[in-house]
C-alpha cells in the first residue's frame, strides 16, 4: 500500500522548516547579541563554503531517492560521499590559506566542518526517502536543528565569538549523527554499512551524479555571487544585512524543498512506469503550489516587511525593506518554476540542468558586475531576478520538449 503523499509532505515540511528555522534563529541571535558585522562574517563563511560543499554532496540523496530499480548499493554512496567530503575540506582549506588570515578563517573552517557532518546525515536521509520514510527524517532534522541552535547560542552568548557559535553548530550535528547511523543499520538488513570501494560501480555512479553536482554548485553560486560583489564593493555590514534579509524568505524555500522531497519518489515511479498523464497532473499541482507561495511572499513583504524586519533584527536592517520586496519577487519567481527541475530529476534527465544553471549564473555574474557597484544591495537583488528570469525560460523548454514527445505513448 503506497504511503500517503500528504502525510509525507507534512512530515517533510515539519522537519525541513524546523531545521531551517533553527538556522535562521542562529543568525537572528548573531545580529541581536553581536552585530551586523558578525552576521557578515557568518554570511561570508556560508558564501565561501556553500558552493564547495554543495558540489561535493553531488546530490546523492536525490539520486538515492529516485533509484527505483536499486541500481546502486549503499556502500557505493558512502564511498563517493567520503571521497567528495575530503576533497571539499581540502578545497576550503586552500581558499582560507590563500585569502583569509583573520578570525574569519576559523569561522569558515568550522562552518565547513558542520557541513561535513550535515552531509553524513543527509546520506542516511536518502536511504529513508527512497522508501518514502519521511517521518524519521523529519524527527532527525528537528532534534539536530534544535540541538545545534541551543549549543551555538550558548557559545555565542558566553564567548561573543562567531567561531564558537560555528563550533556549537558542528557539535550539535555530530551528536545526532550517531542516531542516524543506528537507524540506517536497521534499513540495511545485513548489508555492510561501510564504504564499498569497487572501482567500476564507483566510476559509474560518479559519472551519473557529476552533472547534478555541477547543478547544485552552480545554484549555490547563483545565490552567493551577488554577496561576493557586495563584500568587494560595499562593506561586511551590508553583506550581513543582505544575508539576514535572505533568511526572512527561508520558510518559503523550505516549503518548496519539503514538497519536492516528498514528491520526487512518487514522480520517479510514475516516470519509470511511463504513466505520463499522472506525472503531468502531479507536476501541474506542484507548480500551482509554488506560484501561490510566491504571491504570498511578495504580498507579505510589501504589507509588513519593514515592521517584521524591525521586530526580528533592528531598525538599521529595516531601512532595507525595499530590498526585501525585490528579494521576495525573485524568490517568488524561483518557487514558481523550481518543480520543473524536480520533474527532470524524476525522469533522471540530469545532463541538461548544468547548462541551464550555468547560463543563468553567467547572467547573474554579469548583472552583478553592472548593478552592485552602483546600486549596492538593490543591485544584488535585481541581478538575481534577471538571472532567475532567464533560468525559468530555459527550464520550461527543457521540460516541455520531453513531455511532448512522451505524450503519444501515454494516450
Amino acid at each position: 500500500m503506497p504511503v500517503s503523499l500528504r502525510r509525507n509532505f507534512l512530515w517533510t515540511l515539519a522537519g525541513t522548516v524546523t531545521f531551517a528555522m533553527c538556522q535562521w534563529a542562529t543568525i537572528i541571535v548573531i545580529t541581536k547579541v553581536g552585530s551586523t558585522k558578525l552576521a557578515g562574517d557568518w554570511t561570508l563563511a556560508l558564501a565561501i563554503t556553500g558552493p564547495i560543499f554543495v558540489f561535493a554532496q553531488l546530490k546523492l540523496r536525490q539520486v538515492q531517492a529516485t533509484d527505483a530499480k536499486q541500481e546502486n548499493r549503499w556502500g557505493e554512496f558512502v564511498a563517493l560521499r567520503m571521497l567528495a567530503m575530503v576533497a571539499a575540506v581540502l578545497t576550503t582549506s586552500t581558499v582560507v590559506l590563500v585569502a583569509y588570515r583573520d578570525d574569519t578563517a576559523l569561522v569558515i573552517l568550522l562552518v565547513g566542518l558542520a557541513k561535513v557532518l550535515d552531509a553524513a546525515s543527509d546520506l542516511v536521509y536518502g536511504r529513508e526517502q527512497q522508501q518514502e520514510m519521511m517521518r524519521p527524517i523529519a524527527l532527525s532534522q528537528i532534534v539536530r536543528g534544535l540541538t545545534a541552535f541551543a549549543l551555538s547560542t550558548v557559545a555565542l552568548v558566553v564567548s561573543g565569538s562567531v567561531a564558537w557559535a560555528a563550533c556549537g553548530t558542528a557539535s550539535g550535528y555530530a551528536a545526532w549523527f550517531a542516531w542516524d547511523l543506528v537507524r540506517v543499520r536497521r534499513l540495511l538488513k545485513g548489508e555492510p554499512i561501510g564504504p564499498r570501494w569497487a572501482r567500476a560501480p564507483l566510476v559509474r555512479l560518479f559519472r551519473l551524479v557529476l552533472p547534478l553536482g555541477f547543478v547544485t554548485a552552480i545554484g549555490s553560486l547563483q545565490v552567493n555571487i551577488p554577496r561576493y560583489f557586495l563584500e568587494g564593493y560595499t562593506s561586511r555590514e551590508d553583506l550581513g544585512a543582505f544575508g539576514t534579509l535572505a533568511y526572512l524568505l527561508v520558510f518559503g524555500n523550505m516549503v518548496v524543498s519539503a514538497v519536492a522531497n516528498a514528491a520526487v519518489p512518487r514522480m520517479a515511479r510514475l516516470a519509470s512506469d511511463q504513466d505520463w498523464s499522472a506525472f503531468r497532473s502531479l507536476l501541474a499541482k506542484l507548480l500551482m503550489i509554488g506560484a501561490a507561495l510566491g504571491v504570498a511572499a511578495v504580498a507579505g513583504s510589501v504589507l509588513v516587511g519593514r515592521e517584521v524586519l524591525t521586530f526580528l533584527y533592528s531598525p538599521e536592517v529595516a531601512t532595507h525593506a525595499d530590498v526585501l520586496v525585490w528579494m521576495a519577487v525573485t524568490s517568488g519567481l524561483l518557487w514558481s518554476y523550481v518543480f520543473l527541475g524536480t520533474s527532470l530529476d524524476a525522469m533522471r534527465r540530469f545532463r541538461v540542468q548544468p547548462w541551464i544553471h550555468g547560463t543563468s549564473t553567467l547572467v547573474i555574474m554579469g548583472a552583478s558586475a553592472l548593478l552592485v557597484p552602483r546600486y549596492h544591495m538593490l543591485g544584488a537583488a535585481w541581478a538575481m531576478l534577471v538571472g532567475y528570469g532567464v533560468e525559468s525560460v530555459l527550464y520550461c523548454v527543457a521540460v516541455a520538449v520531453p513531455l511532448r514527445r512522451m505524450q503519444g505513448p501515454s494516450t
